[in-house]
């Protein structure tokens, strides 16, 4: 290999191996409020020390570091924001957040990696229900900051094709609710039930009460894999970032309860993190499948034409992706000709798996 080569490959991987570095930076200075400090004209670092309550000598440092990523230009002894990042401090307050929750709570699990790849199996140990639903409220408050937009611009491109019709929506491990919210929102009349574990309730009941919507929910204590959802229930049904932790056995027999539950030309919405079919890419989701190891005992992430199949599988014909609001956004609708033996028998299943039902 020709001198160039090797310094090109060592340049790529040394920065790979300070991105955790870079990732610590960063949050520091979330956490801190650095970019507020600075966007508000406290240029000088004596300044921003001062603001942010931390010491000069260490306040320096992460100005000259985050100068060196480019999230600061400095000039002279004054630090400011670059204009195209000016929209930095209001965007900490939300999705961002949410994300650097996300990574704090994962920090110290993924220097045990290696130890999952090789026993192929969760390093999260649960000693009982309760400290599962610990973890999940503390994700679900996270990932309101993280999902609420996106979930606003699906409900936008839906809206049209629900109509006026729309009456009943069941959000699935509802978590924070982020995902039925916009719906509720958008349509007064709407009547939206979340279920969820018990421990996990309290959070999505805030997040309603913070919107506005309280009004138009009932929340019902519910595990995802043991509850019966009913039949022809719901007009539409949302499962908002769940299948991953669920994995694939579980995924699939979700879908054909989901199916049951839907009534006339009802519909599932699924959010996802998505890889494509040939698992190359995007490098989140490929690395999002790798934390899932580490937090899951089967969850994983999944393409778009695993779902499709599943969904197919489950009865459902038209399938789509909602292109403009994000290629993990995944659409499909019961049609009226669906076959009733089919419905008979997914819902005879079911019923055996799970006689007792939370919902009557």
């Amino acid at each position: 290999m020709a001198v160039a080569q090797q310094n090109t490959l060592m340049q790529r991987v040394t920065e790979d191996l300070w991105a955790a570095w870079r990732s610590r930076c960063l949050i520091a200075a979330l956490e801190l409020d650095v970019f507020t400090a600075v966007i508000r004209g406290n240029g000088s670092a004596e300044k921003i020390a001062t603001t942010i309550g931390a010491s000069l000598r260490g306040t320096k440092r992460l100005l000259d570091a985050l100068t060196g990523m480019q999230y600061l230009v400095k000039e002279s002894d004054n630090y400011r924001l670059p204009a195209e990042l000016s929209h930095l401090p209001l965007m900490a307050r939300g999705a961002l957040w949410g994300y650097v929750h996300l990574v704090r709570n994962t920090w110290d699990l993924w220097e045990r990696l290696p130890e999952a790849v090789q026993s192929g199996q969760s390093l999260v140990k649960e000693e009982n229900g309760e400290m599962s639903e610990k973890i999940y409220s503390r994700l679900a408050e996270s990932l309101f900051l993280v999902h609420y937009e996106k979930a606003r611009a699906a409900e936008r491109q839906l809206r049209p094709r629900l109509g006026p019709h729309i009456r009943r929506v069941l959000d699935v491990a509802a978590g924070s609710a982020v995902w039925s919210i916009p719906f509720a929102q958008a349509l007064p009349d709407v009547r939206v039930t979340a279920i969820d574990l018990p421990g996990v309730l309290p959070v999505g009941r805030n997040s309603a009460q913070r919107m506005g919507v309280a009004s138009n929910y009932e929340f019902i204590a519910g595990d995802v894999r043991a509850i019966n959802l009913g039949t022809d229930a719901y007009d539409l049904i949302i499962l908002g970032q769940i299948m991953h932790d669920l994995g694939e056995e579980e995924s699939r027999s979700l879908l054909k309860k989901v199916f049951t539950a839907l009534r006339g030309t009802g519909m599932v919405l699924i959010s996802e993190s998505m890889p494509n079919d040939e698992r190359t890419a995007p490098v989140f989701d490929l690395l999002f499948s790798l934390n899932l190891l580490l937090c899951t005992k089967d969850g994983d992430t999944f393409t778009r034409r695993e779902y499709c199949e599943w969904l197919r599988e489950a009865g459902f014909s038209e399938i789509e992706t909602l292109q403009e609001t994000s290629s993990s956004l995944i659409l499909a609708t019961r049609s009226n000709s669906s076959s009733d033996a089919f419905r008979k028998e997914s819902l005879d299943h079911d019923s055996m798996d799970h006689p007792r039902s939370v919902l009557a």
